[in-house]
């Protein structure tokens, strides 16, 4: 099976990482194949880099967007542009392992062999998570689980191993078939798609190899609260139905995802009351009345704090209040 290879890139005034990213993707020991990157209308110098980098190699591309679209609508025109061949997504942000691409090919070009329909499915090799606290990057491995199905997704498991874009490789029909990417969605739509995928039939097969061939860098800045709410309430209807045929109650699941994802989003905002809040919510809405005192008066304890400026004592104390890191 003969296609090209696209690798896509959107971005977003990603003027100061997206030189060395596109250097690494350039680097990969598999050379053949074209790069997209889509300009979502940034407004500092990213689409000048990337002209430069054009000038030395052909293999670039640079879309061009009027204005800003936002995530989903972006990897929409990537998808457009390389519908006839085969998707490697990253971020501008994220590196890949030199052999990324030769490694994926290879083993996408062994599905045949192995009873597996290669328009019909999109496999995720294993990945690293970077994350930088108090400015220490602290890295973990993730390997893909052996069957990657309904099941694995909607499970708590998922948080750890979810399907990270940057490590997936396929063909770009395969997200077409699916409709793509929800251009409403703003968080999330890891999680979307990947069931997206499921739903109408095809398959994510696990890559689970033995280095990790991406990593990507999970931060939370920028992450709104109340977006991220809206998020996963769009998720959470459009997938019930699935959910219920899978065995799977989502609105619990959802409950357990969104209080932790959302606390760290309002810790990281530095927003410590709205933060504690969304800890102590389910106790409050069970009529918990000794967690609701004692949440009143953590509470106070904490605004306390805020109000004598010693915000980043309030940091320490939520953050070790937190059950886990937050992670999608």
């Amino acid at each position: 099976m003969t296609v090209p290879v696209y690798v896509a890139i959107p971005v977003y005034n990603g003027a100061r990482t997206i030189h060395q990213t596109l250097s690494n993707v350039l680097n990969q020991t598999y050379k053949d194949f074209q790069i997209l990157v889509y300009d979502d209308g940034s407004t500092d110098r990213t689409a000048q880099i990337v002209g430069q980098l054009i000038a030395k190699d052909s293999r670039v591309t640079l879309l061009n967007g009027d204005q800003n679209v936002g995530r989903g609508a972006a990897r929409n025109r990537l998808l457009e542009a390389a519908q006839d061949g085969i998707i490697a997504w990253q971020d501008a942000d994220d590196s890949w392992n030199p052999s990324k691409l030769e490694t994926q090919l290879a083993f996408f070009e062994s599905f045949e062999g192995q009873g597996i329909n290669p328009a019909t499915s999109v496999m995720i090799s294993t990945f690293n998570r970077a994350v930088t606290r108090n400015d220490k990057e602290f890295v973990t491995k993730h390997t893909p689980p052996e069957s990657y199905d309904a099941a694995y997704v909607f499970s708590e498991a998922y948080n750890k191993c979810p399907f990270q874009l940057q490590a997936t490789f396929g063909l770009a029909s395969v997200y077409l078939n699916a409709g793509g990417f929800d251009e409403n969605l703003n968080w999330s739509e890891d999680f979307d798609i990947a069931l997206r995928i499921l739903t109408h039939g095809s398959r994510i097969i696990s890559h689970p190899a033995e280095r990790a061939l991406a990593t990507y860098h999970h931060s939370l800045a920028g992450a709104k609260g109340d977006s991220v709410e809206k998020s996963q309430k769009v998720l959470r209807d459009r997938h019930r139905e699935f959910a219920r045929a899978s065995g799977v109650d989502i609105d619990e699941l959802f409950t357990k995802r969104q209080l932790n994802y959302l606390f760290n989003i309002y810790l990281n905002n530095k927003n410590y009351i709205k933060a504690l809040s969304i800890t102590m919510a389910p106790f409050i809405e069970a009529g918990d009345e000794k967690a609701h005192l004692m949440s009143r008066n953590i509470l106070a304890v904490i605004r306390s704090l805020v109000q004598e400026g010693l915000a980043e004592k309030a940091q320490g104390a939520l953050a070790r209040a937190a059950q886990d890191d937050g992670e999608e």
